[in-house]
């Protein structure tokens, strides 16, 4: 395991950055020492959920059928959309 001993006196960066740590699955434990030299606990949070729309009736492929009919696309436009002139 690896542990990080992050030193700052900006408070609310270092509270930006704890939040963003726990959303990405990263454990944190320890103490924080405010500007005031009192020791607090770090809040743990959980992540936040995905903003997921899920289907009411996920079997239903058959409702994906015909979405780009009015947009027909060769694979070539669509890697070409999608990379740029990364590949």
């Amino acid at each position: 395991m690896i542990e990080v001993t992050i030193r700052t006196e900006n408070e609310d960066a270092l509270q930006k950055l704890l939040d963003f740590i726990s959303t990405i699955g990263f454990e944190v434990v320890g103490q924080v020492r405010p500007a005031n030299g009192k020791a607090g606990k770090i809040e743990k949070t959980a992540p936040p959920e995905p903003p997921i729309q899920w289907a009411e009736e996920p079997e239903n492929i058959e409702e994906l059928f015909g979405i780009w009919k009015d947009n027909p696309m060769t694979l070539e436009e669509l890697r070409k959309l999608a990379w740029g002139d990364r590949l």
